[in-house]
């Protein structure tokens, strides 16, 4: 009786080790996939684990071209998606949020493409340098003003809510 005891605790244990082992797991599987800030490492996933709606948003903006690759990566707790398309001659890359508002284009071009006067203020800055990738970037958001007390701010956003990052 005494014996059979002691298998039975034995066994609880070994199983209470294996469940407390596989939960850890889940835990730092979790962690991995997404920081404090609720951002997580951009993700390869397949066509058909995006949403239909960032589906359609992505044909459109890529007239009918079939993305080569789809990502997913989550930016302060918002989920965006980006599409890319490569041909021989060119790149391009839509992101859009998860509810299918396109929020950025970029589209590599040739340095022939590049417009003249955007030529002449690089070759102004840098006279000796040589233009090696030219990318042609669309954003799409919302600039707001807005008047707390005597002050006023201008605020730039994209439609999902996250802030657009500009550059000082």
């Amino acid at each position: 009786m005494r014996r059979n005891r002691l298998i039975w605790i034995f066994g609880a244990c070994s199983l209470l080790l294996v469940l407390v082992f596989a939960l850890s797991w889940a835990v730092v599987e979790a962690s991995e996939k997404e920081d404090e800030d609720g951002n997580s490492k951009e993700e390869t996933v397949l066509w058909n684990d995006v949403p239909t709606v960032v589906q359609g948003a992505f044909k459109a903006a890529l007239a009918g071209s079939t993305p080569t690759e789809v990502t997913r990566e989550a930016e302060k707790g918002i989920v965006l998606y980006e599409a890319l398309v490569k041909t021989p001659d060119s790149e391009r890359a839509v992101k859009a949020a998860e509810n299918g508002e396109l929020l950025e284009t970029e589209e590599t071009l040739s340095v022939s493409a590049l417009p003249e006067a955007v030529s002449a203020q690089v070759g102004k800055h840098y006279p000796k340098g040589e233009i090696t990738k030219v990318e042609r970037i669309t954003l799409s958001f919302y600039e707001v003003e807005v008047t707390q007390g005597k002050g006023k701010h201008e605020v730039a956003i994209f439609g999902s809510g996250q802030p657009v990052p500009m550059e000082d």
